[in-house]
């Protein structure tokens, strides 16, 4: 039985839903709301979350289904009942979704990819889950989308153009972001960052759109120090500033990792209230030794690229995973970090001060089995608490589904746990119009199968 840390006991009244092709169930209970879980014959996540101005919730995730004579990986998108969790539609395409966002007419956009894998981005009727456009490229990923205030679409991600590199082989994939038409998908630009060599590694793991409309993407990109057959190749944590009406370049940042032959790489990037720009990432990653990697948040003049100031925590496994910025341009980190005197990272969120970045509060979560733990997303509800999700291991449960609450000073005020017999993984986070956490992952029964699970906590 799925439990929570405050209710171990709670009741769950089993809605049995039957779906073209998936078998699902909604658990409800009157103190922790719903739990959505969508049951499949091989590995189920869901991945990326967004709350519609109605307060409905749009999830998207991968869904392995069996169809006749064969069993096939999806895209599974879904839109719930914000009151109830019961869904109002869904669809499925061949491939993965990594992001998916909600545009001003309550649209939904989906970034991933589809059978190739091609490059996708997918634009959503609110309304019934419609397709009103696809925009694809050969052999690539779309990693991230944003909508700007025309709702002209913004994704960014990487694509391979299959030439051939020098000295033989194929060449890596492109840093690529590129703006659609709202109406049309029609692509109006591009941004391109060749990969060079045959193991280039360029690409864009995360966009946003500034007040002006010009476009942040954060990823990574091959060092200058990376040789064209290095294996594996050498990354910079890059982060390029677009203007929104013609893509042109207006400035770019890479932060070379000063340890020899380290890698870095952006997972987030955010805009804080007066425009500069907060980017979190890795940085001293070696995946040659075991030498320590960096837990890393950048803040950057939005005008110039300008390095304003820089946190590092350093540790075995260390990484930031995602950031959200409050009213006050103060920025919560969230990923794994290693406790002093540690060999393992675990579970955590970070507070940085917004004028000089200096670390205003940690909050780490140890499993009781004392292995690797993560937080993966974060985000600010109205009163700036922060609720952050990833999973933590139990030495009985194996990985815990995790969600925490946690006030602007740092003090935890809730802590939820989906603890089954397996691995328990929460991946993705949004907030609805009444504060409610929304929470989305993976969740498992028997360890052989997991599902796709949504659930909200108050």
């Amino acid at each position: 039985m799925r439990s929570a840390v405050r209710n171990p006991h709670r009741r769950f009244v089993r809605i049995v839903v039957v779906a073209a092709l998936l078998a699902s169930t909604v658990l409800t209970n009157f103190a922790l709301g719903w739990e959505r879980d969508i049951n499949g014959p091989g590995d189920n996540e869901a991945h990326t979350i967004a709350v519609t101005h109605t307060g409905d919730v749009v999830v998207a995730g991968s869904l392995i289904v069996d169809r006749p004579g064969r069993r096939s990986a999806n895209v599974g998108v879904m839109k719930l009942s914000g009151p109830t969790g019961t869904t109002l539609w869904q669809r499925l395409f061949l491939g993965e979704a990594r992001r998916i966002v909600i545009d001003a007419q309550g649209n939904a956009v989906l970034a991933g990819f589809t059978r190739g894998p091609r490059f996708a981005v997918i634009k959503l009727a609110g309304e019934n889950g419609a397709v009103r456009w696809r925009h694809r490229l050969r052999r690539g990923i779309a990693y991230a989308a944003a909508t700007d205030a025309r709702g002209d679409v913004v994704a960014s991600g990487a694509f391979s153009t299959a030439g051939l590199a020098a000295g033989g082989g194929e060449e890596g994939p492109d840093w690529i972001v590129l703006k659609l038409a709202r109406a049309s998908g029609a692509e109006k630009w591009r941004s391109v960052i060749r990969g060079g060599g045959v193991l280039g590694v360029n690409a864009a793991f995360a966009v946003v759109v500034d007040t002006a409309g010009d476009v942040i993407a954060a990823g990574q990109t091959n060092s200058p120090t990376s040789g064209p057959h290095e294996d594996p190749a050498i990354t910079n944590l890059t982060v390029v500033k677009l203007a929104g009406g013609d893509g042109r370049r207006i400035w770019r940042y890479d932060l070379t990792s000063a340890a020899v032959n380290a890698s870095g790489l952006a997972s987030a990037v955010q805009v804080d209230p007066t425009g500069d720009v907060i980017v979190s990432g890795v940085t001293g990653s070696n995946p040659r030794t075991s030498a320590p990697s960096d837990f890393t948040v950048a803040k950057l003049a939005g005008r110039s690229g300008l390095e304003l100031w820089r946190q590092t925590i350093s540790g075995p496994d260390n990484g930031a995973a995602d950031i959200a910025v409050d009213v006050n341009g103060d920025v919560i980190a969230v990923g794994q970090v290693a406790d002093p005197g540690s060999t393992l990272a675990t579970f955590a969120a970070v507070k940085l001060g917004s004028s000089d970045g200096r670390e205003l509060w940690r909050v780490t979560i140890d499993g009781t089995s004392h292995v690797d733990g993560r937080a993966s997303a974060v985000a600010l509800d109205s009163a700036g608490n922060a609720a952050v999700v990833g999973f933590v291991q139990d030495s009985i449960t194996g990985g815990d589904f995790l969600v925490i609450r946690v006030d602007p000073d740092g003090r935890e005020l809730a802590r939820y746990q989906i603890a089954n017999s397996s691995a328990d993984t929460a991946w993705a986070v949004a907030i609805d119009r009444g504060d409610r956490i929304i929470a989305g992952g993976t969740t498992s029964e028997d360890g052989l199968r997991s599902s796709f699970t949504v659930a909200t906590f108050p």
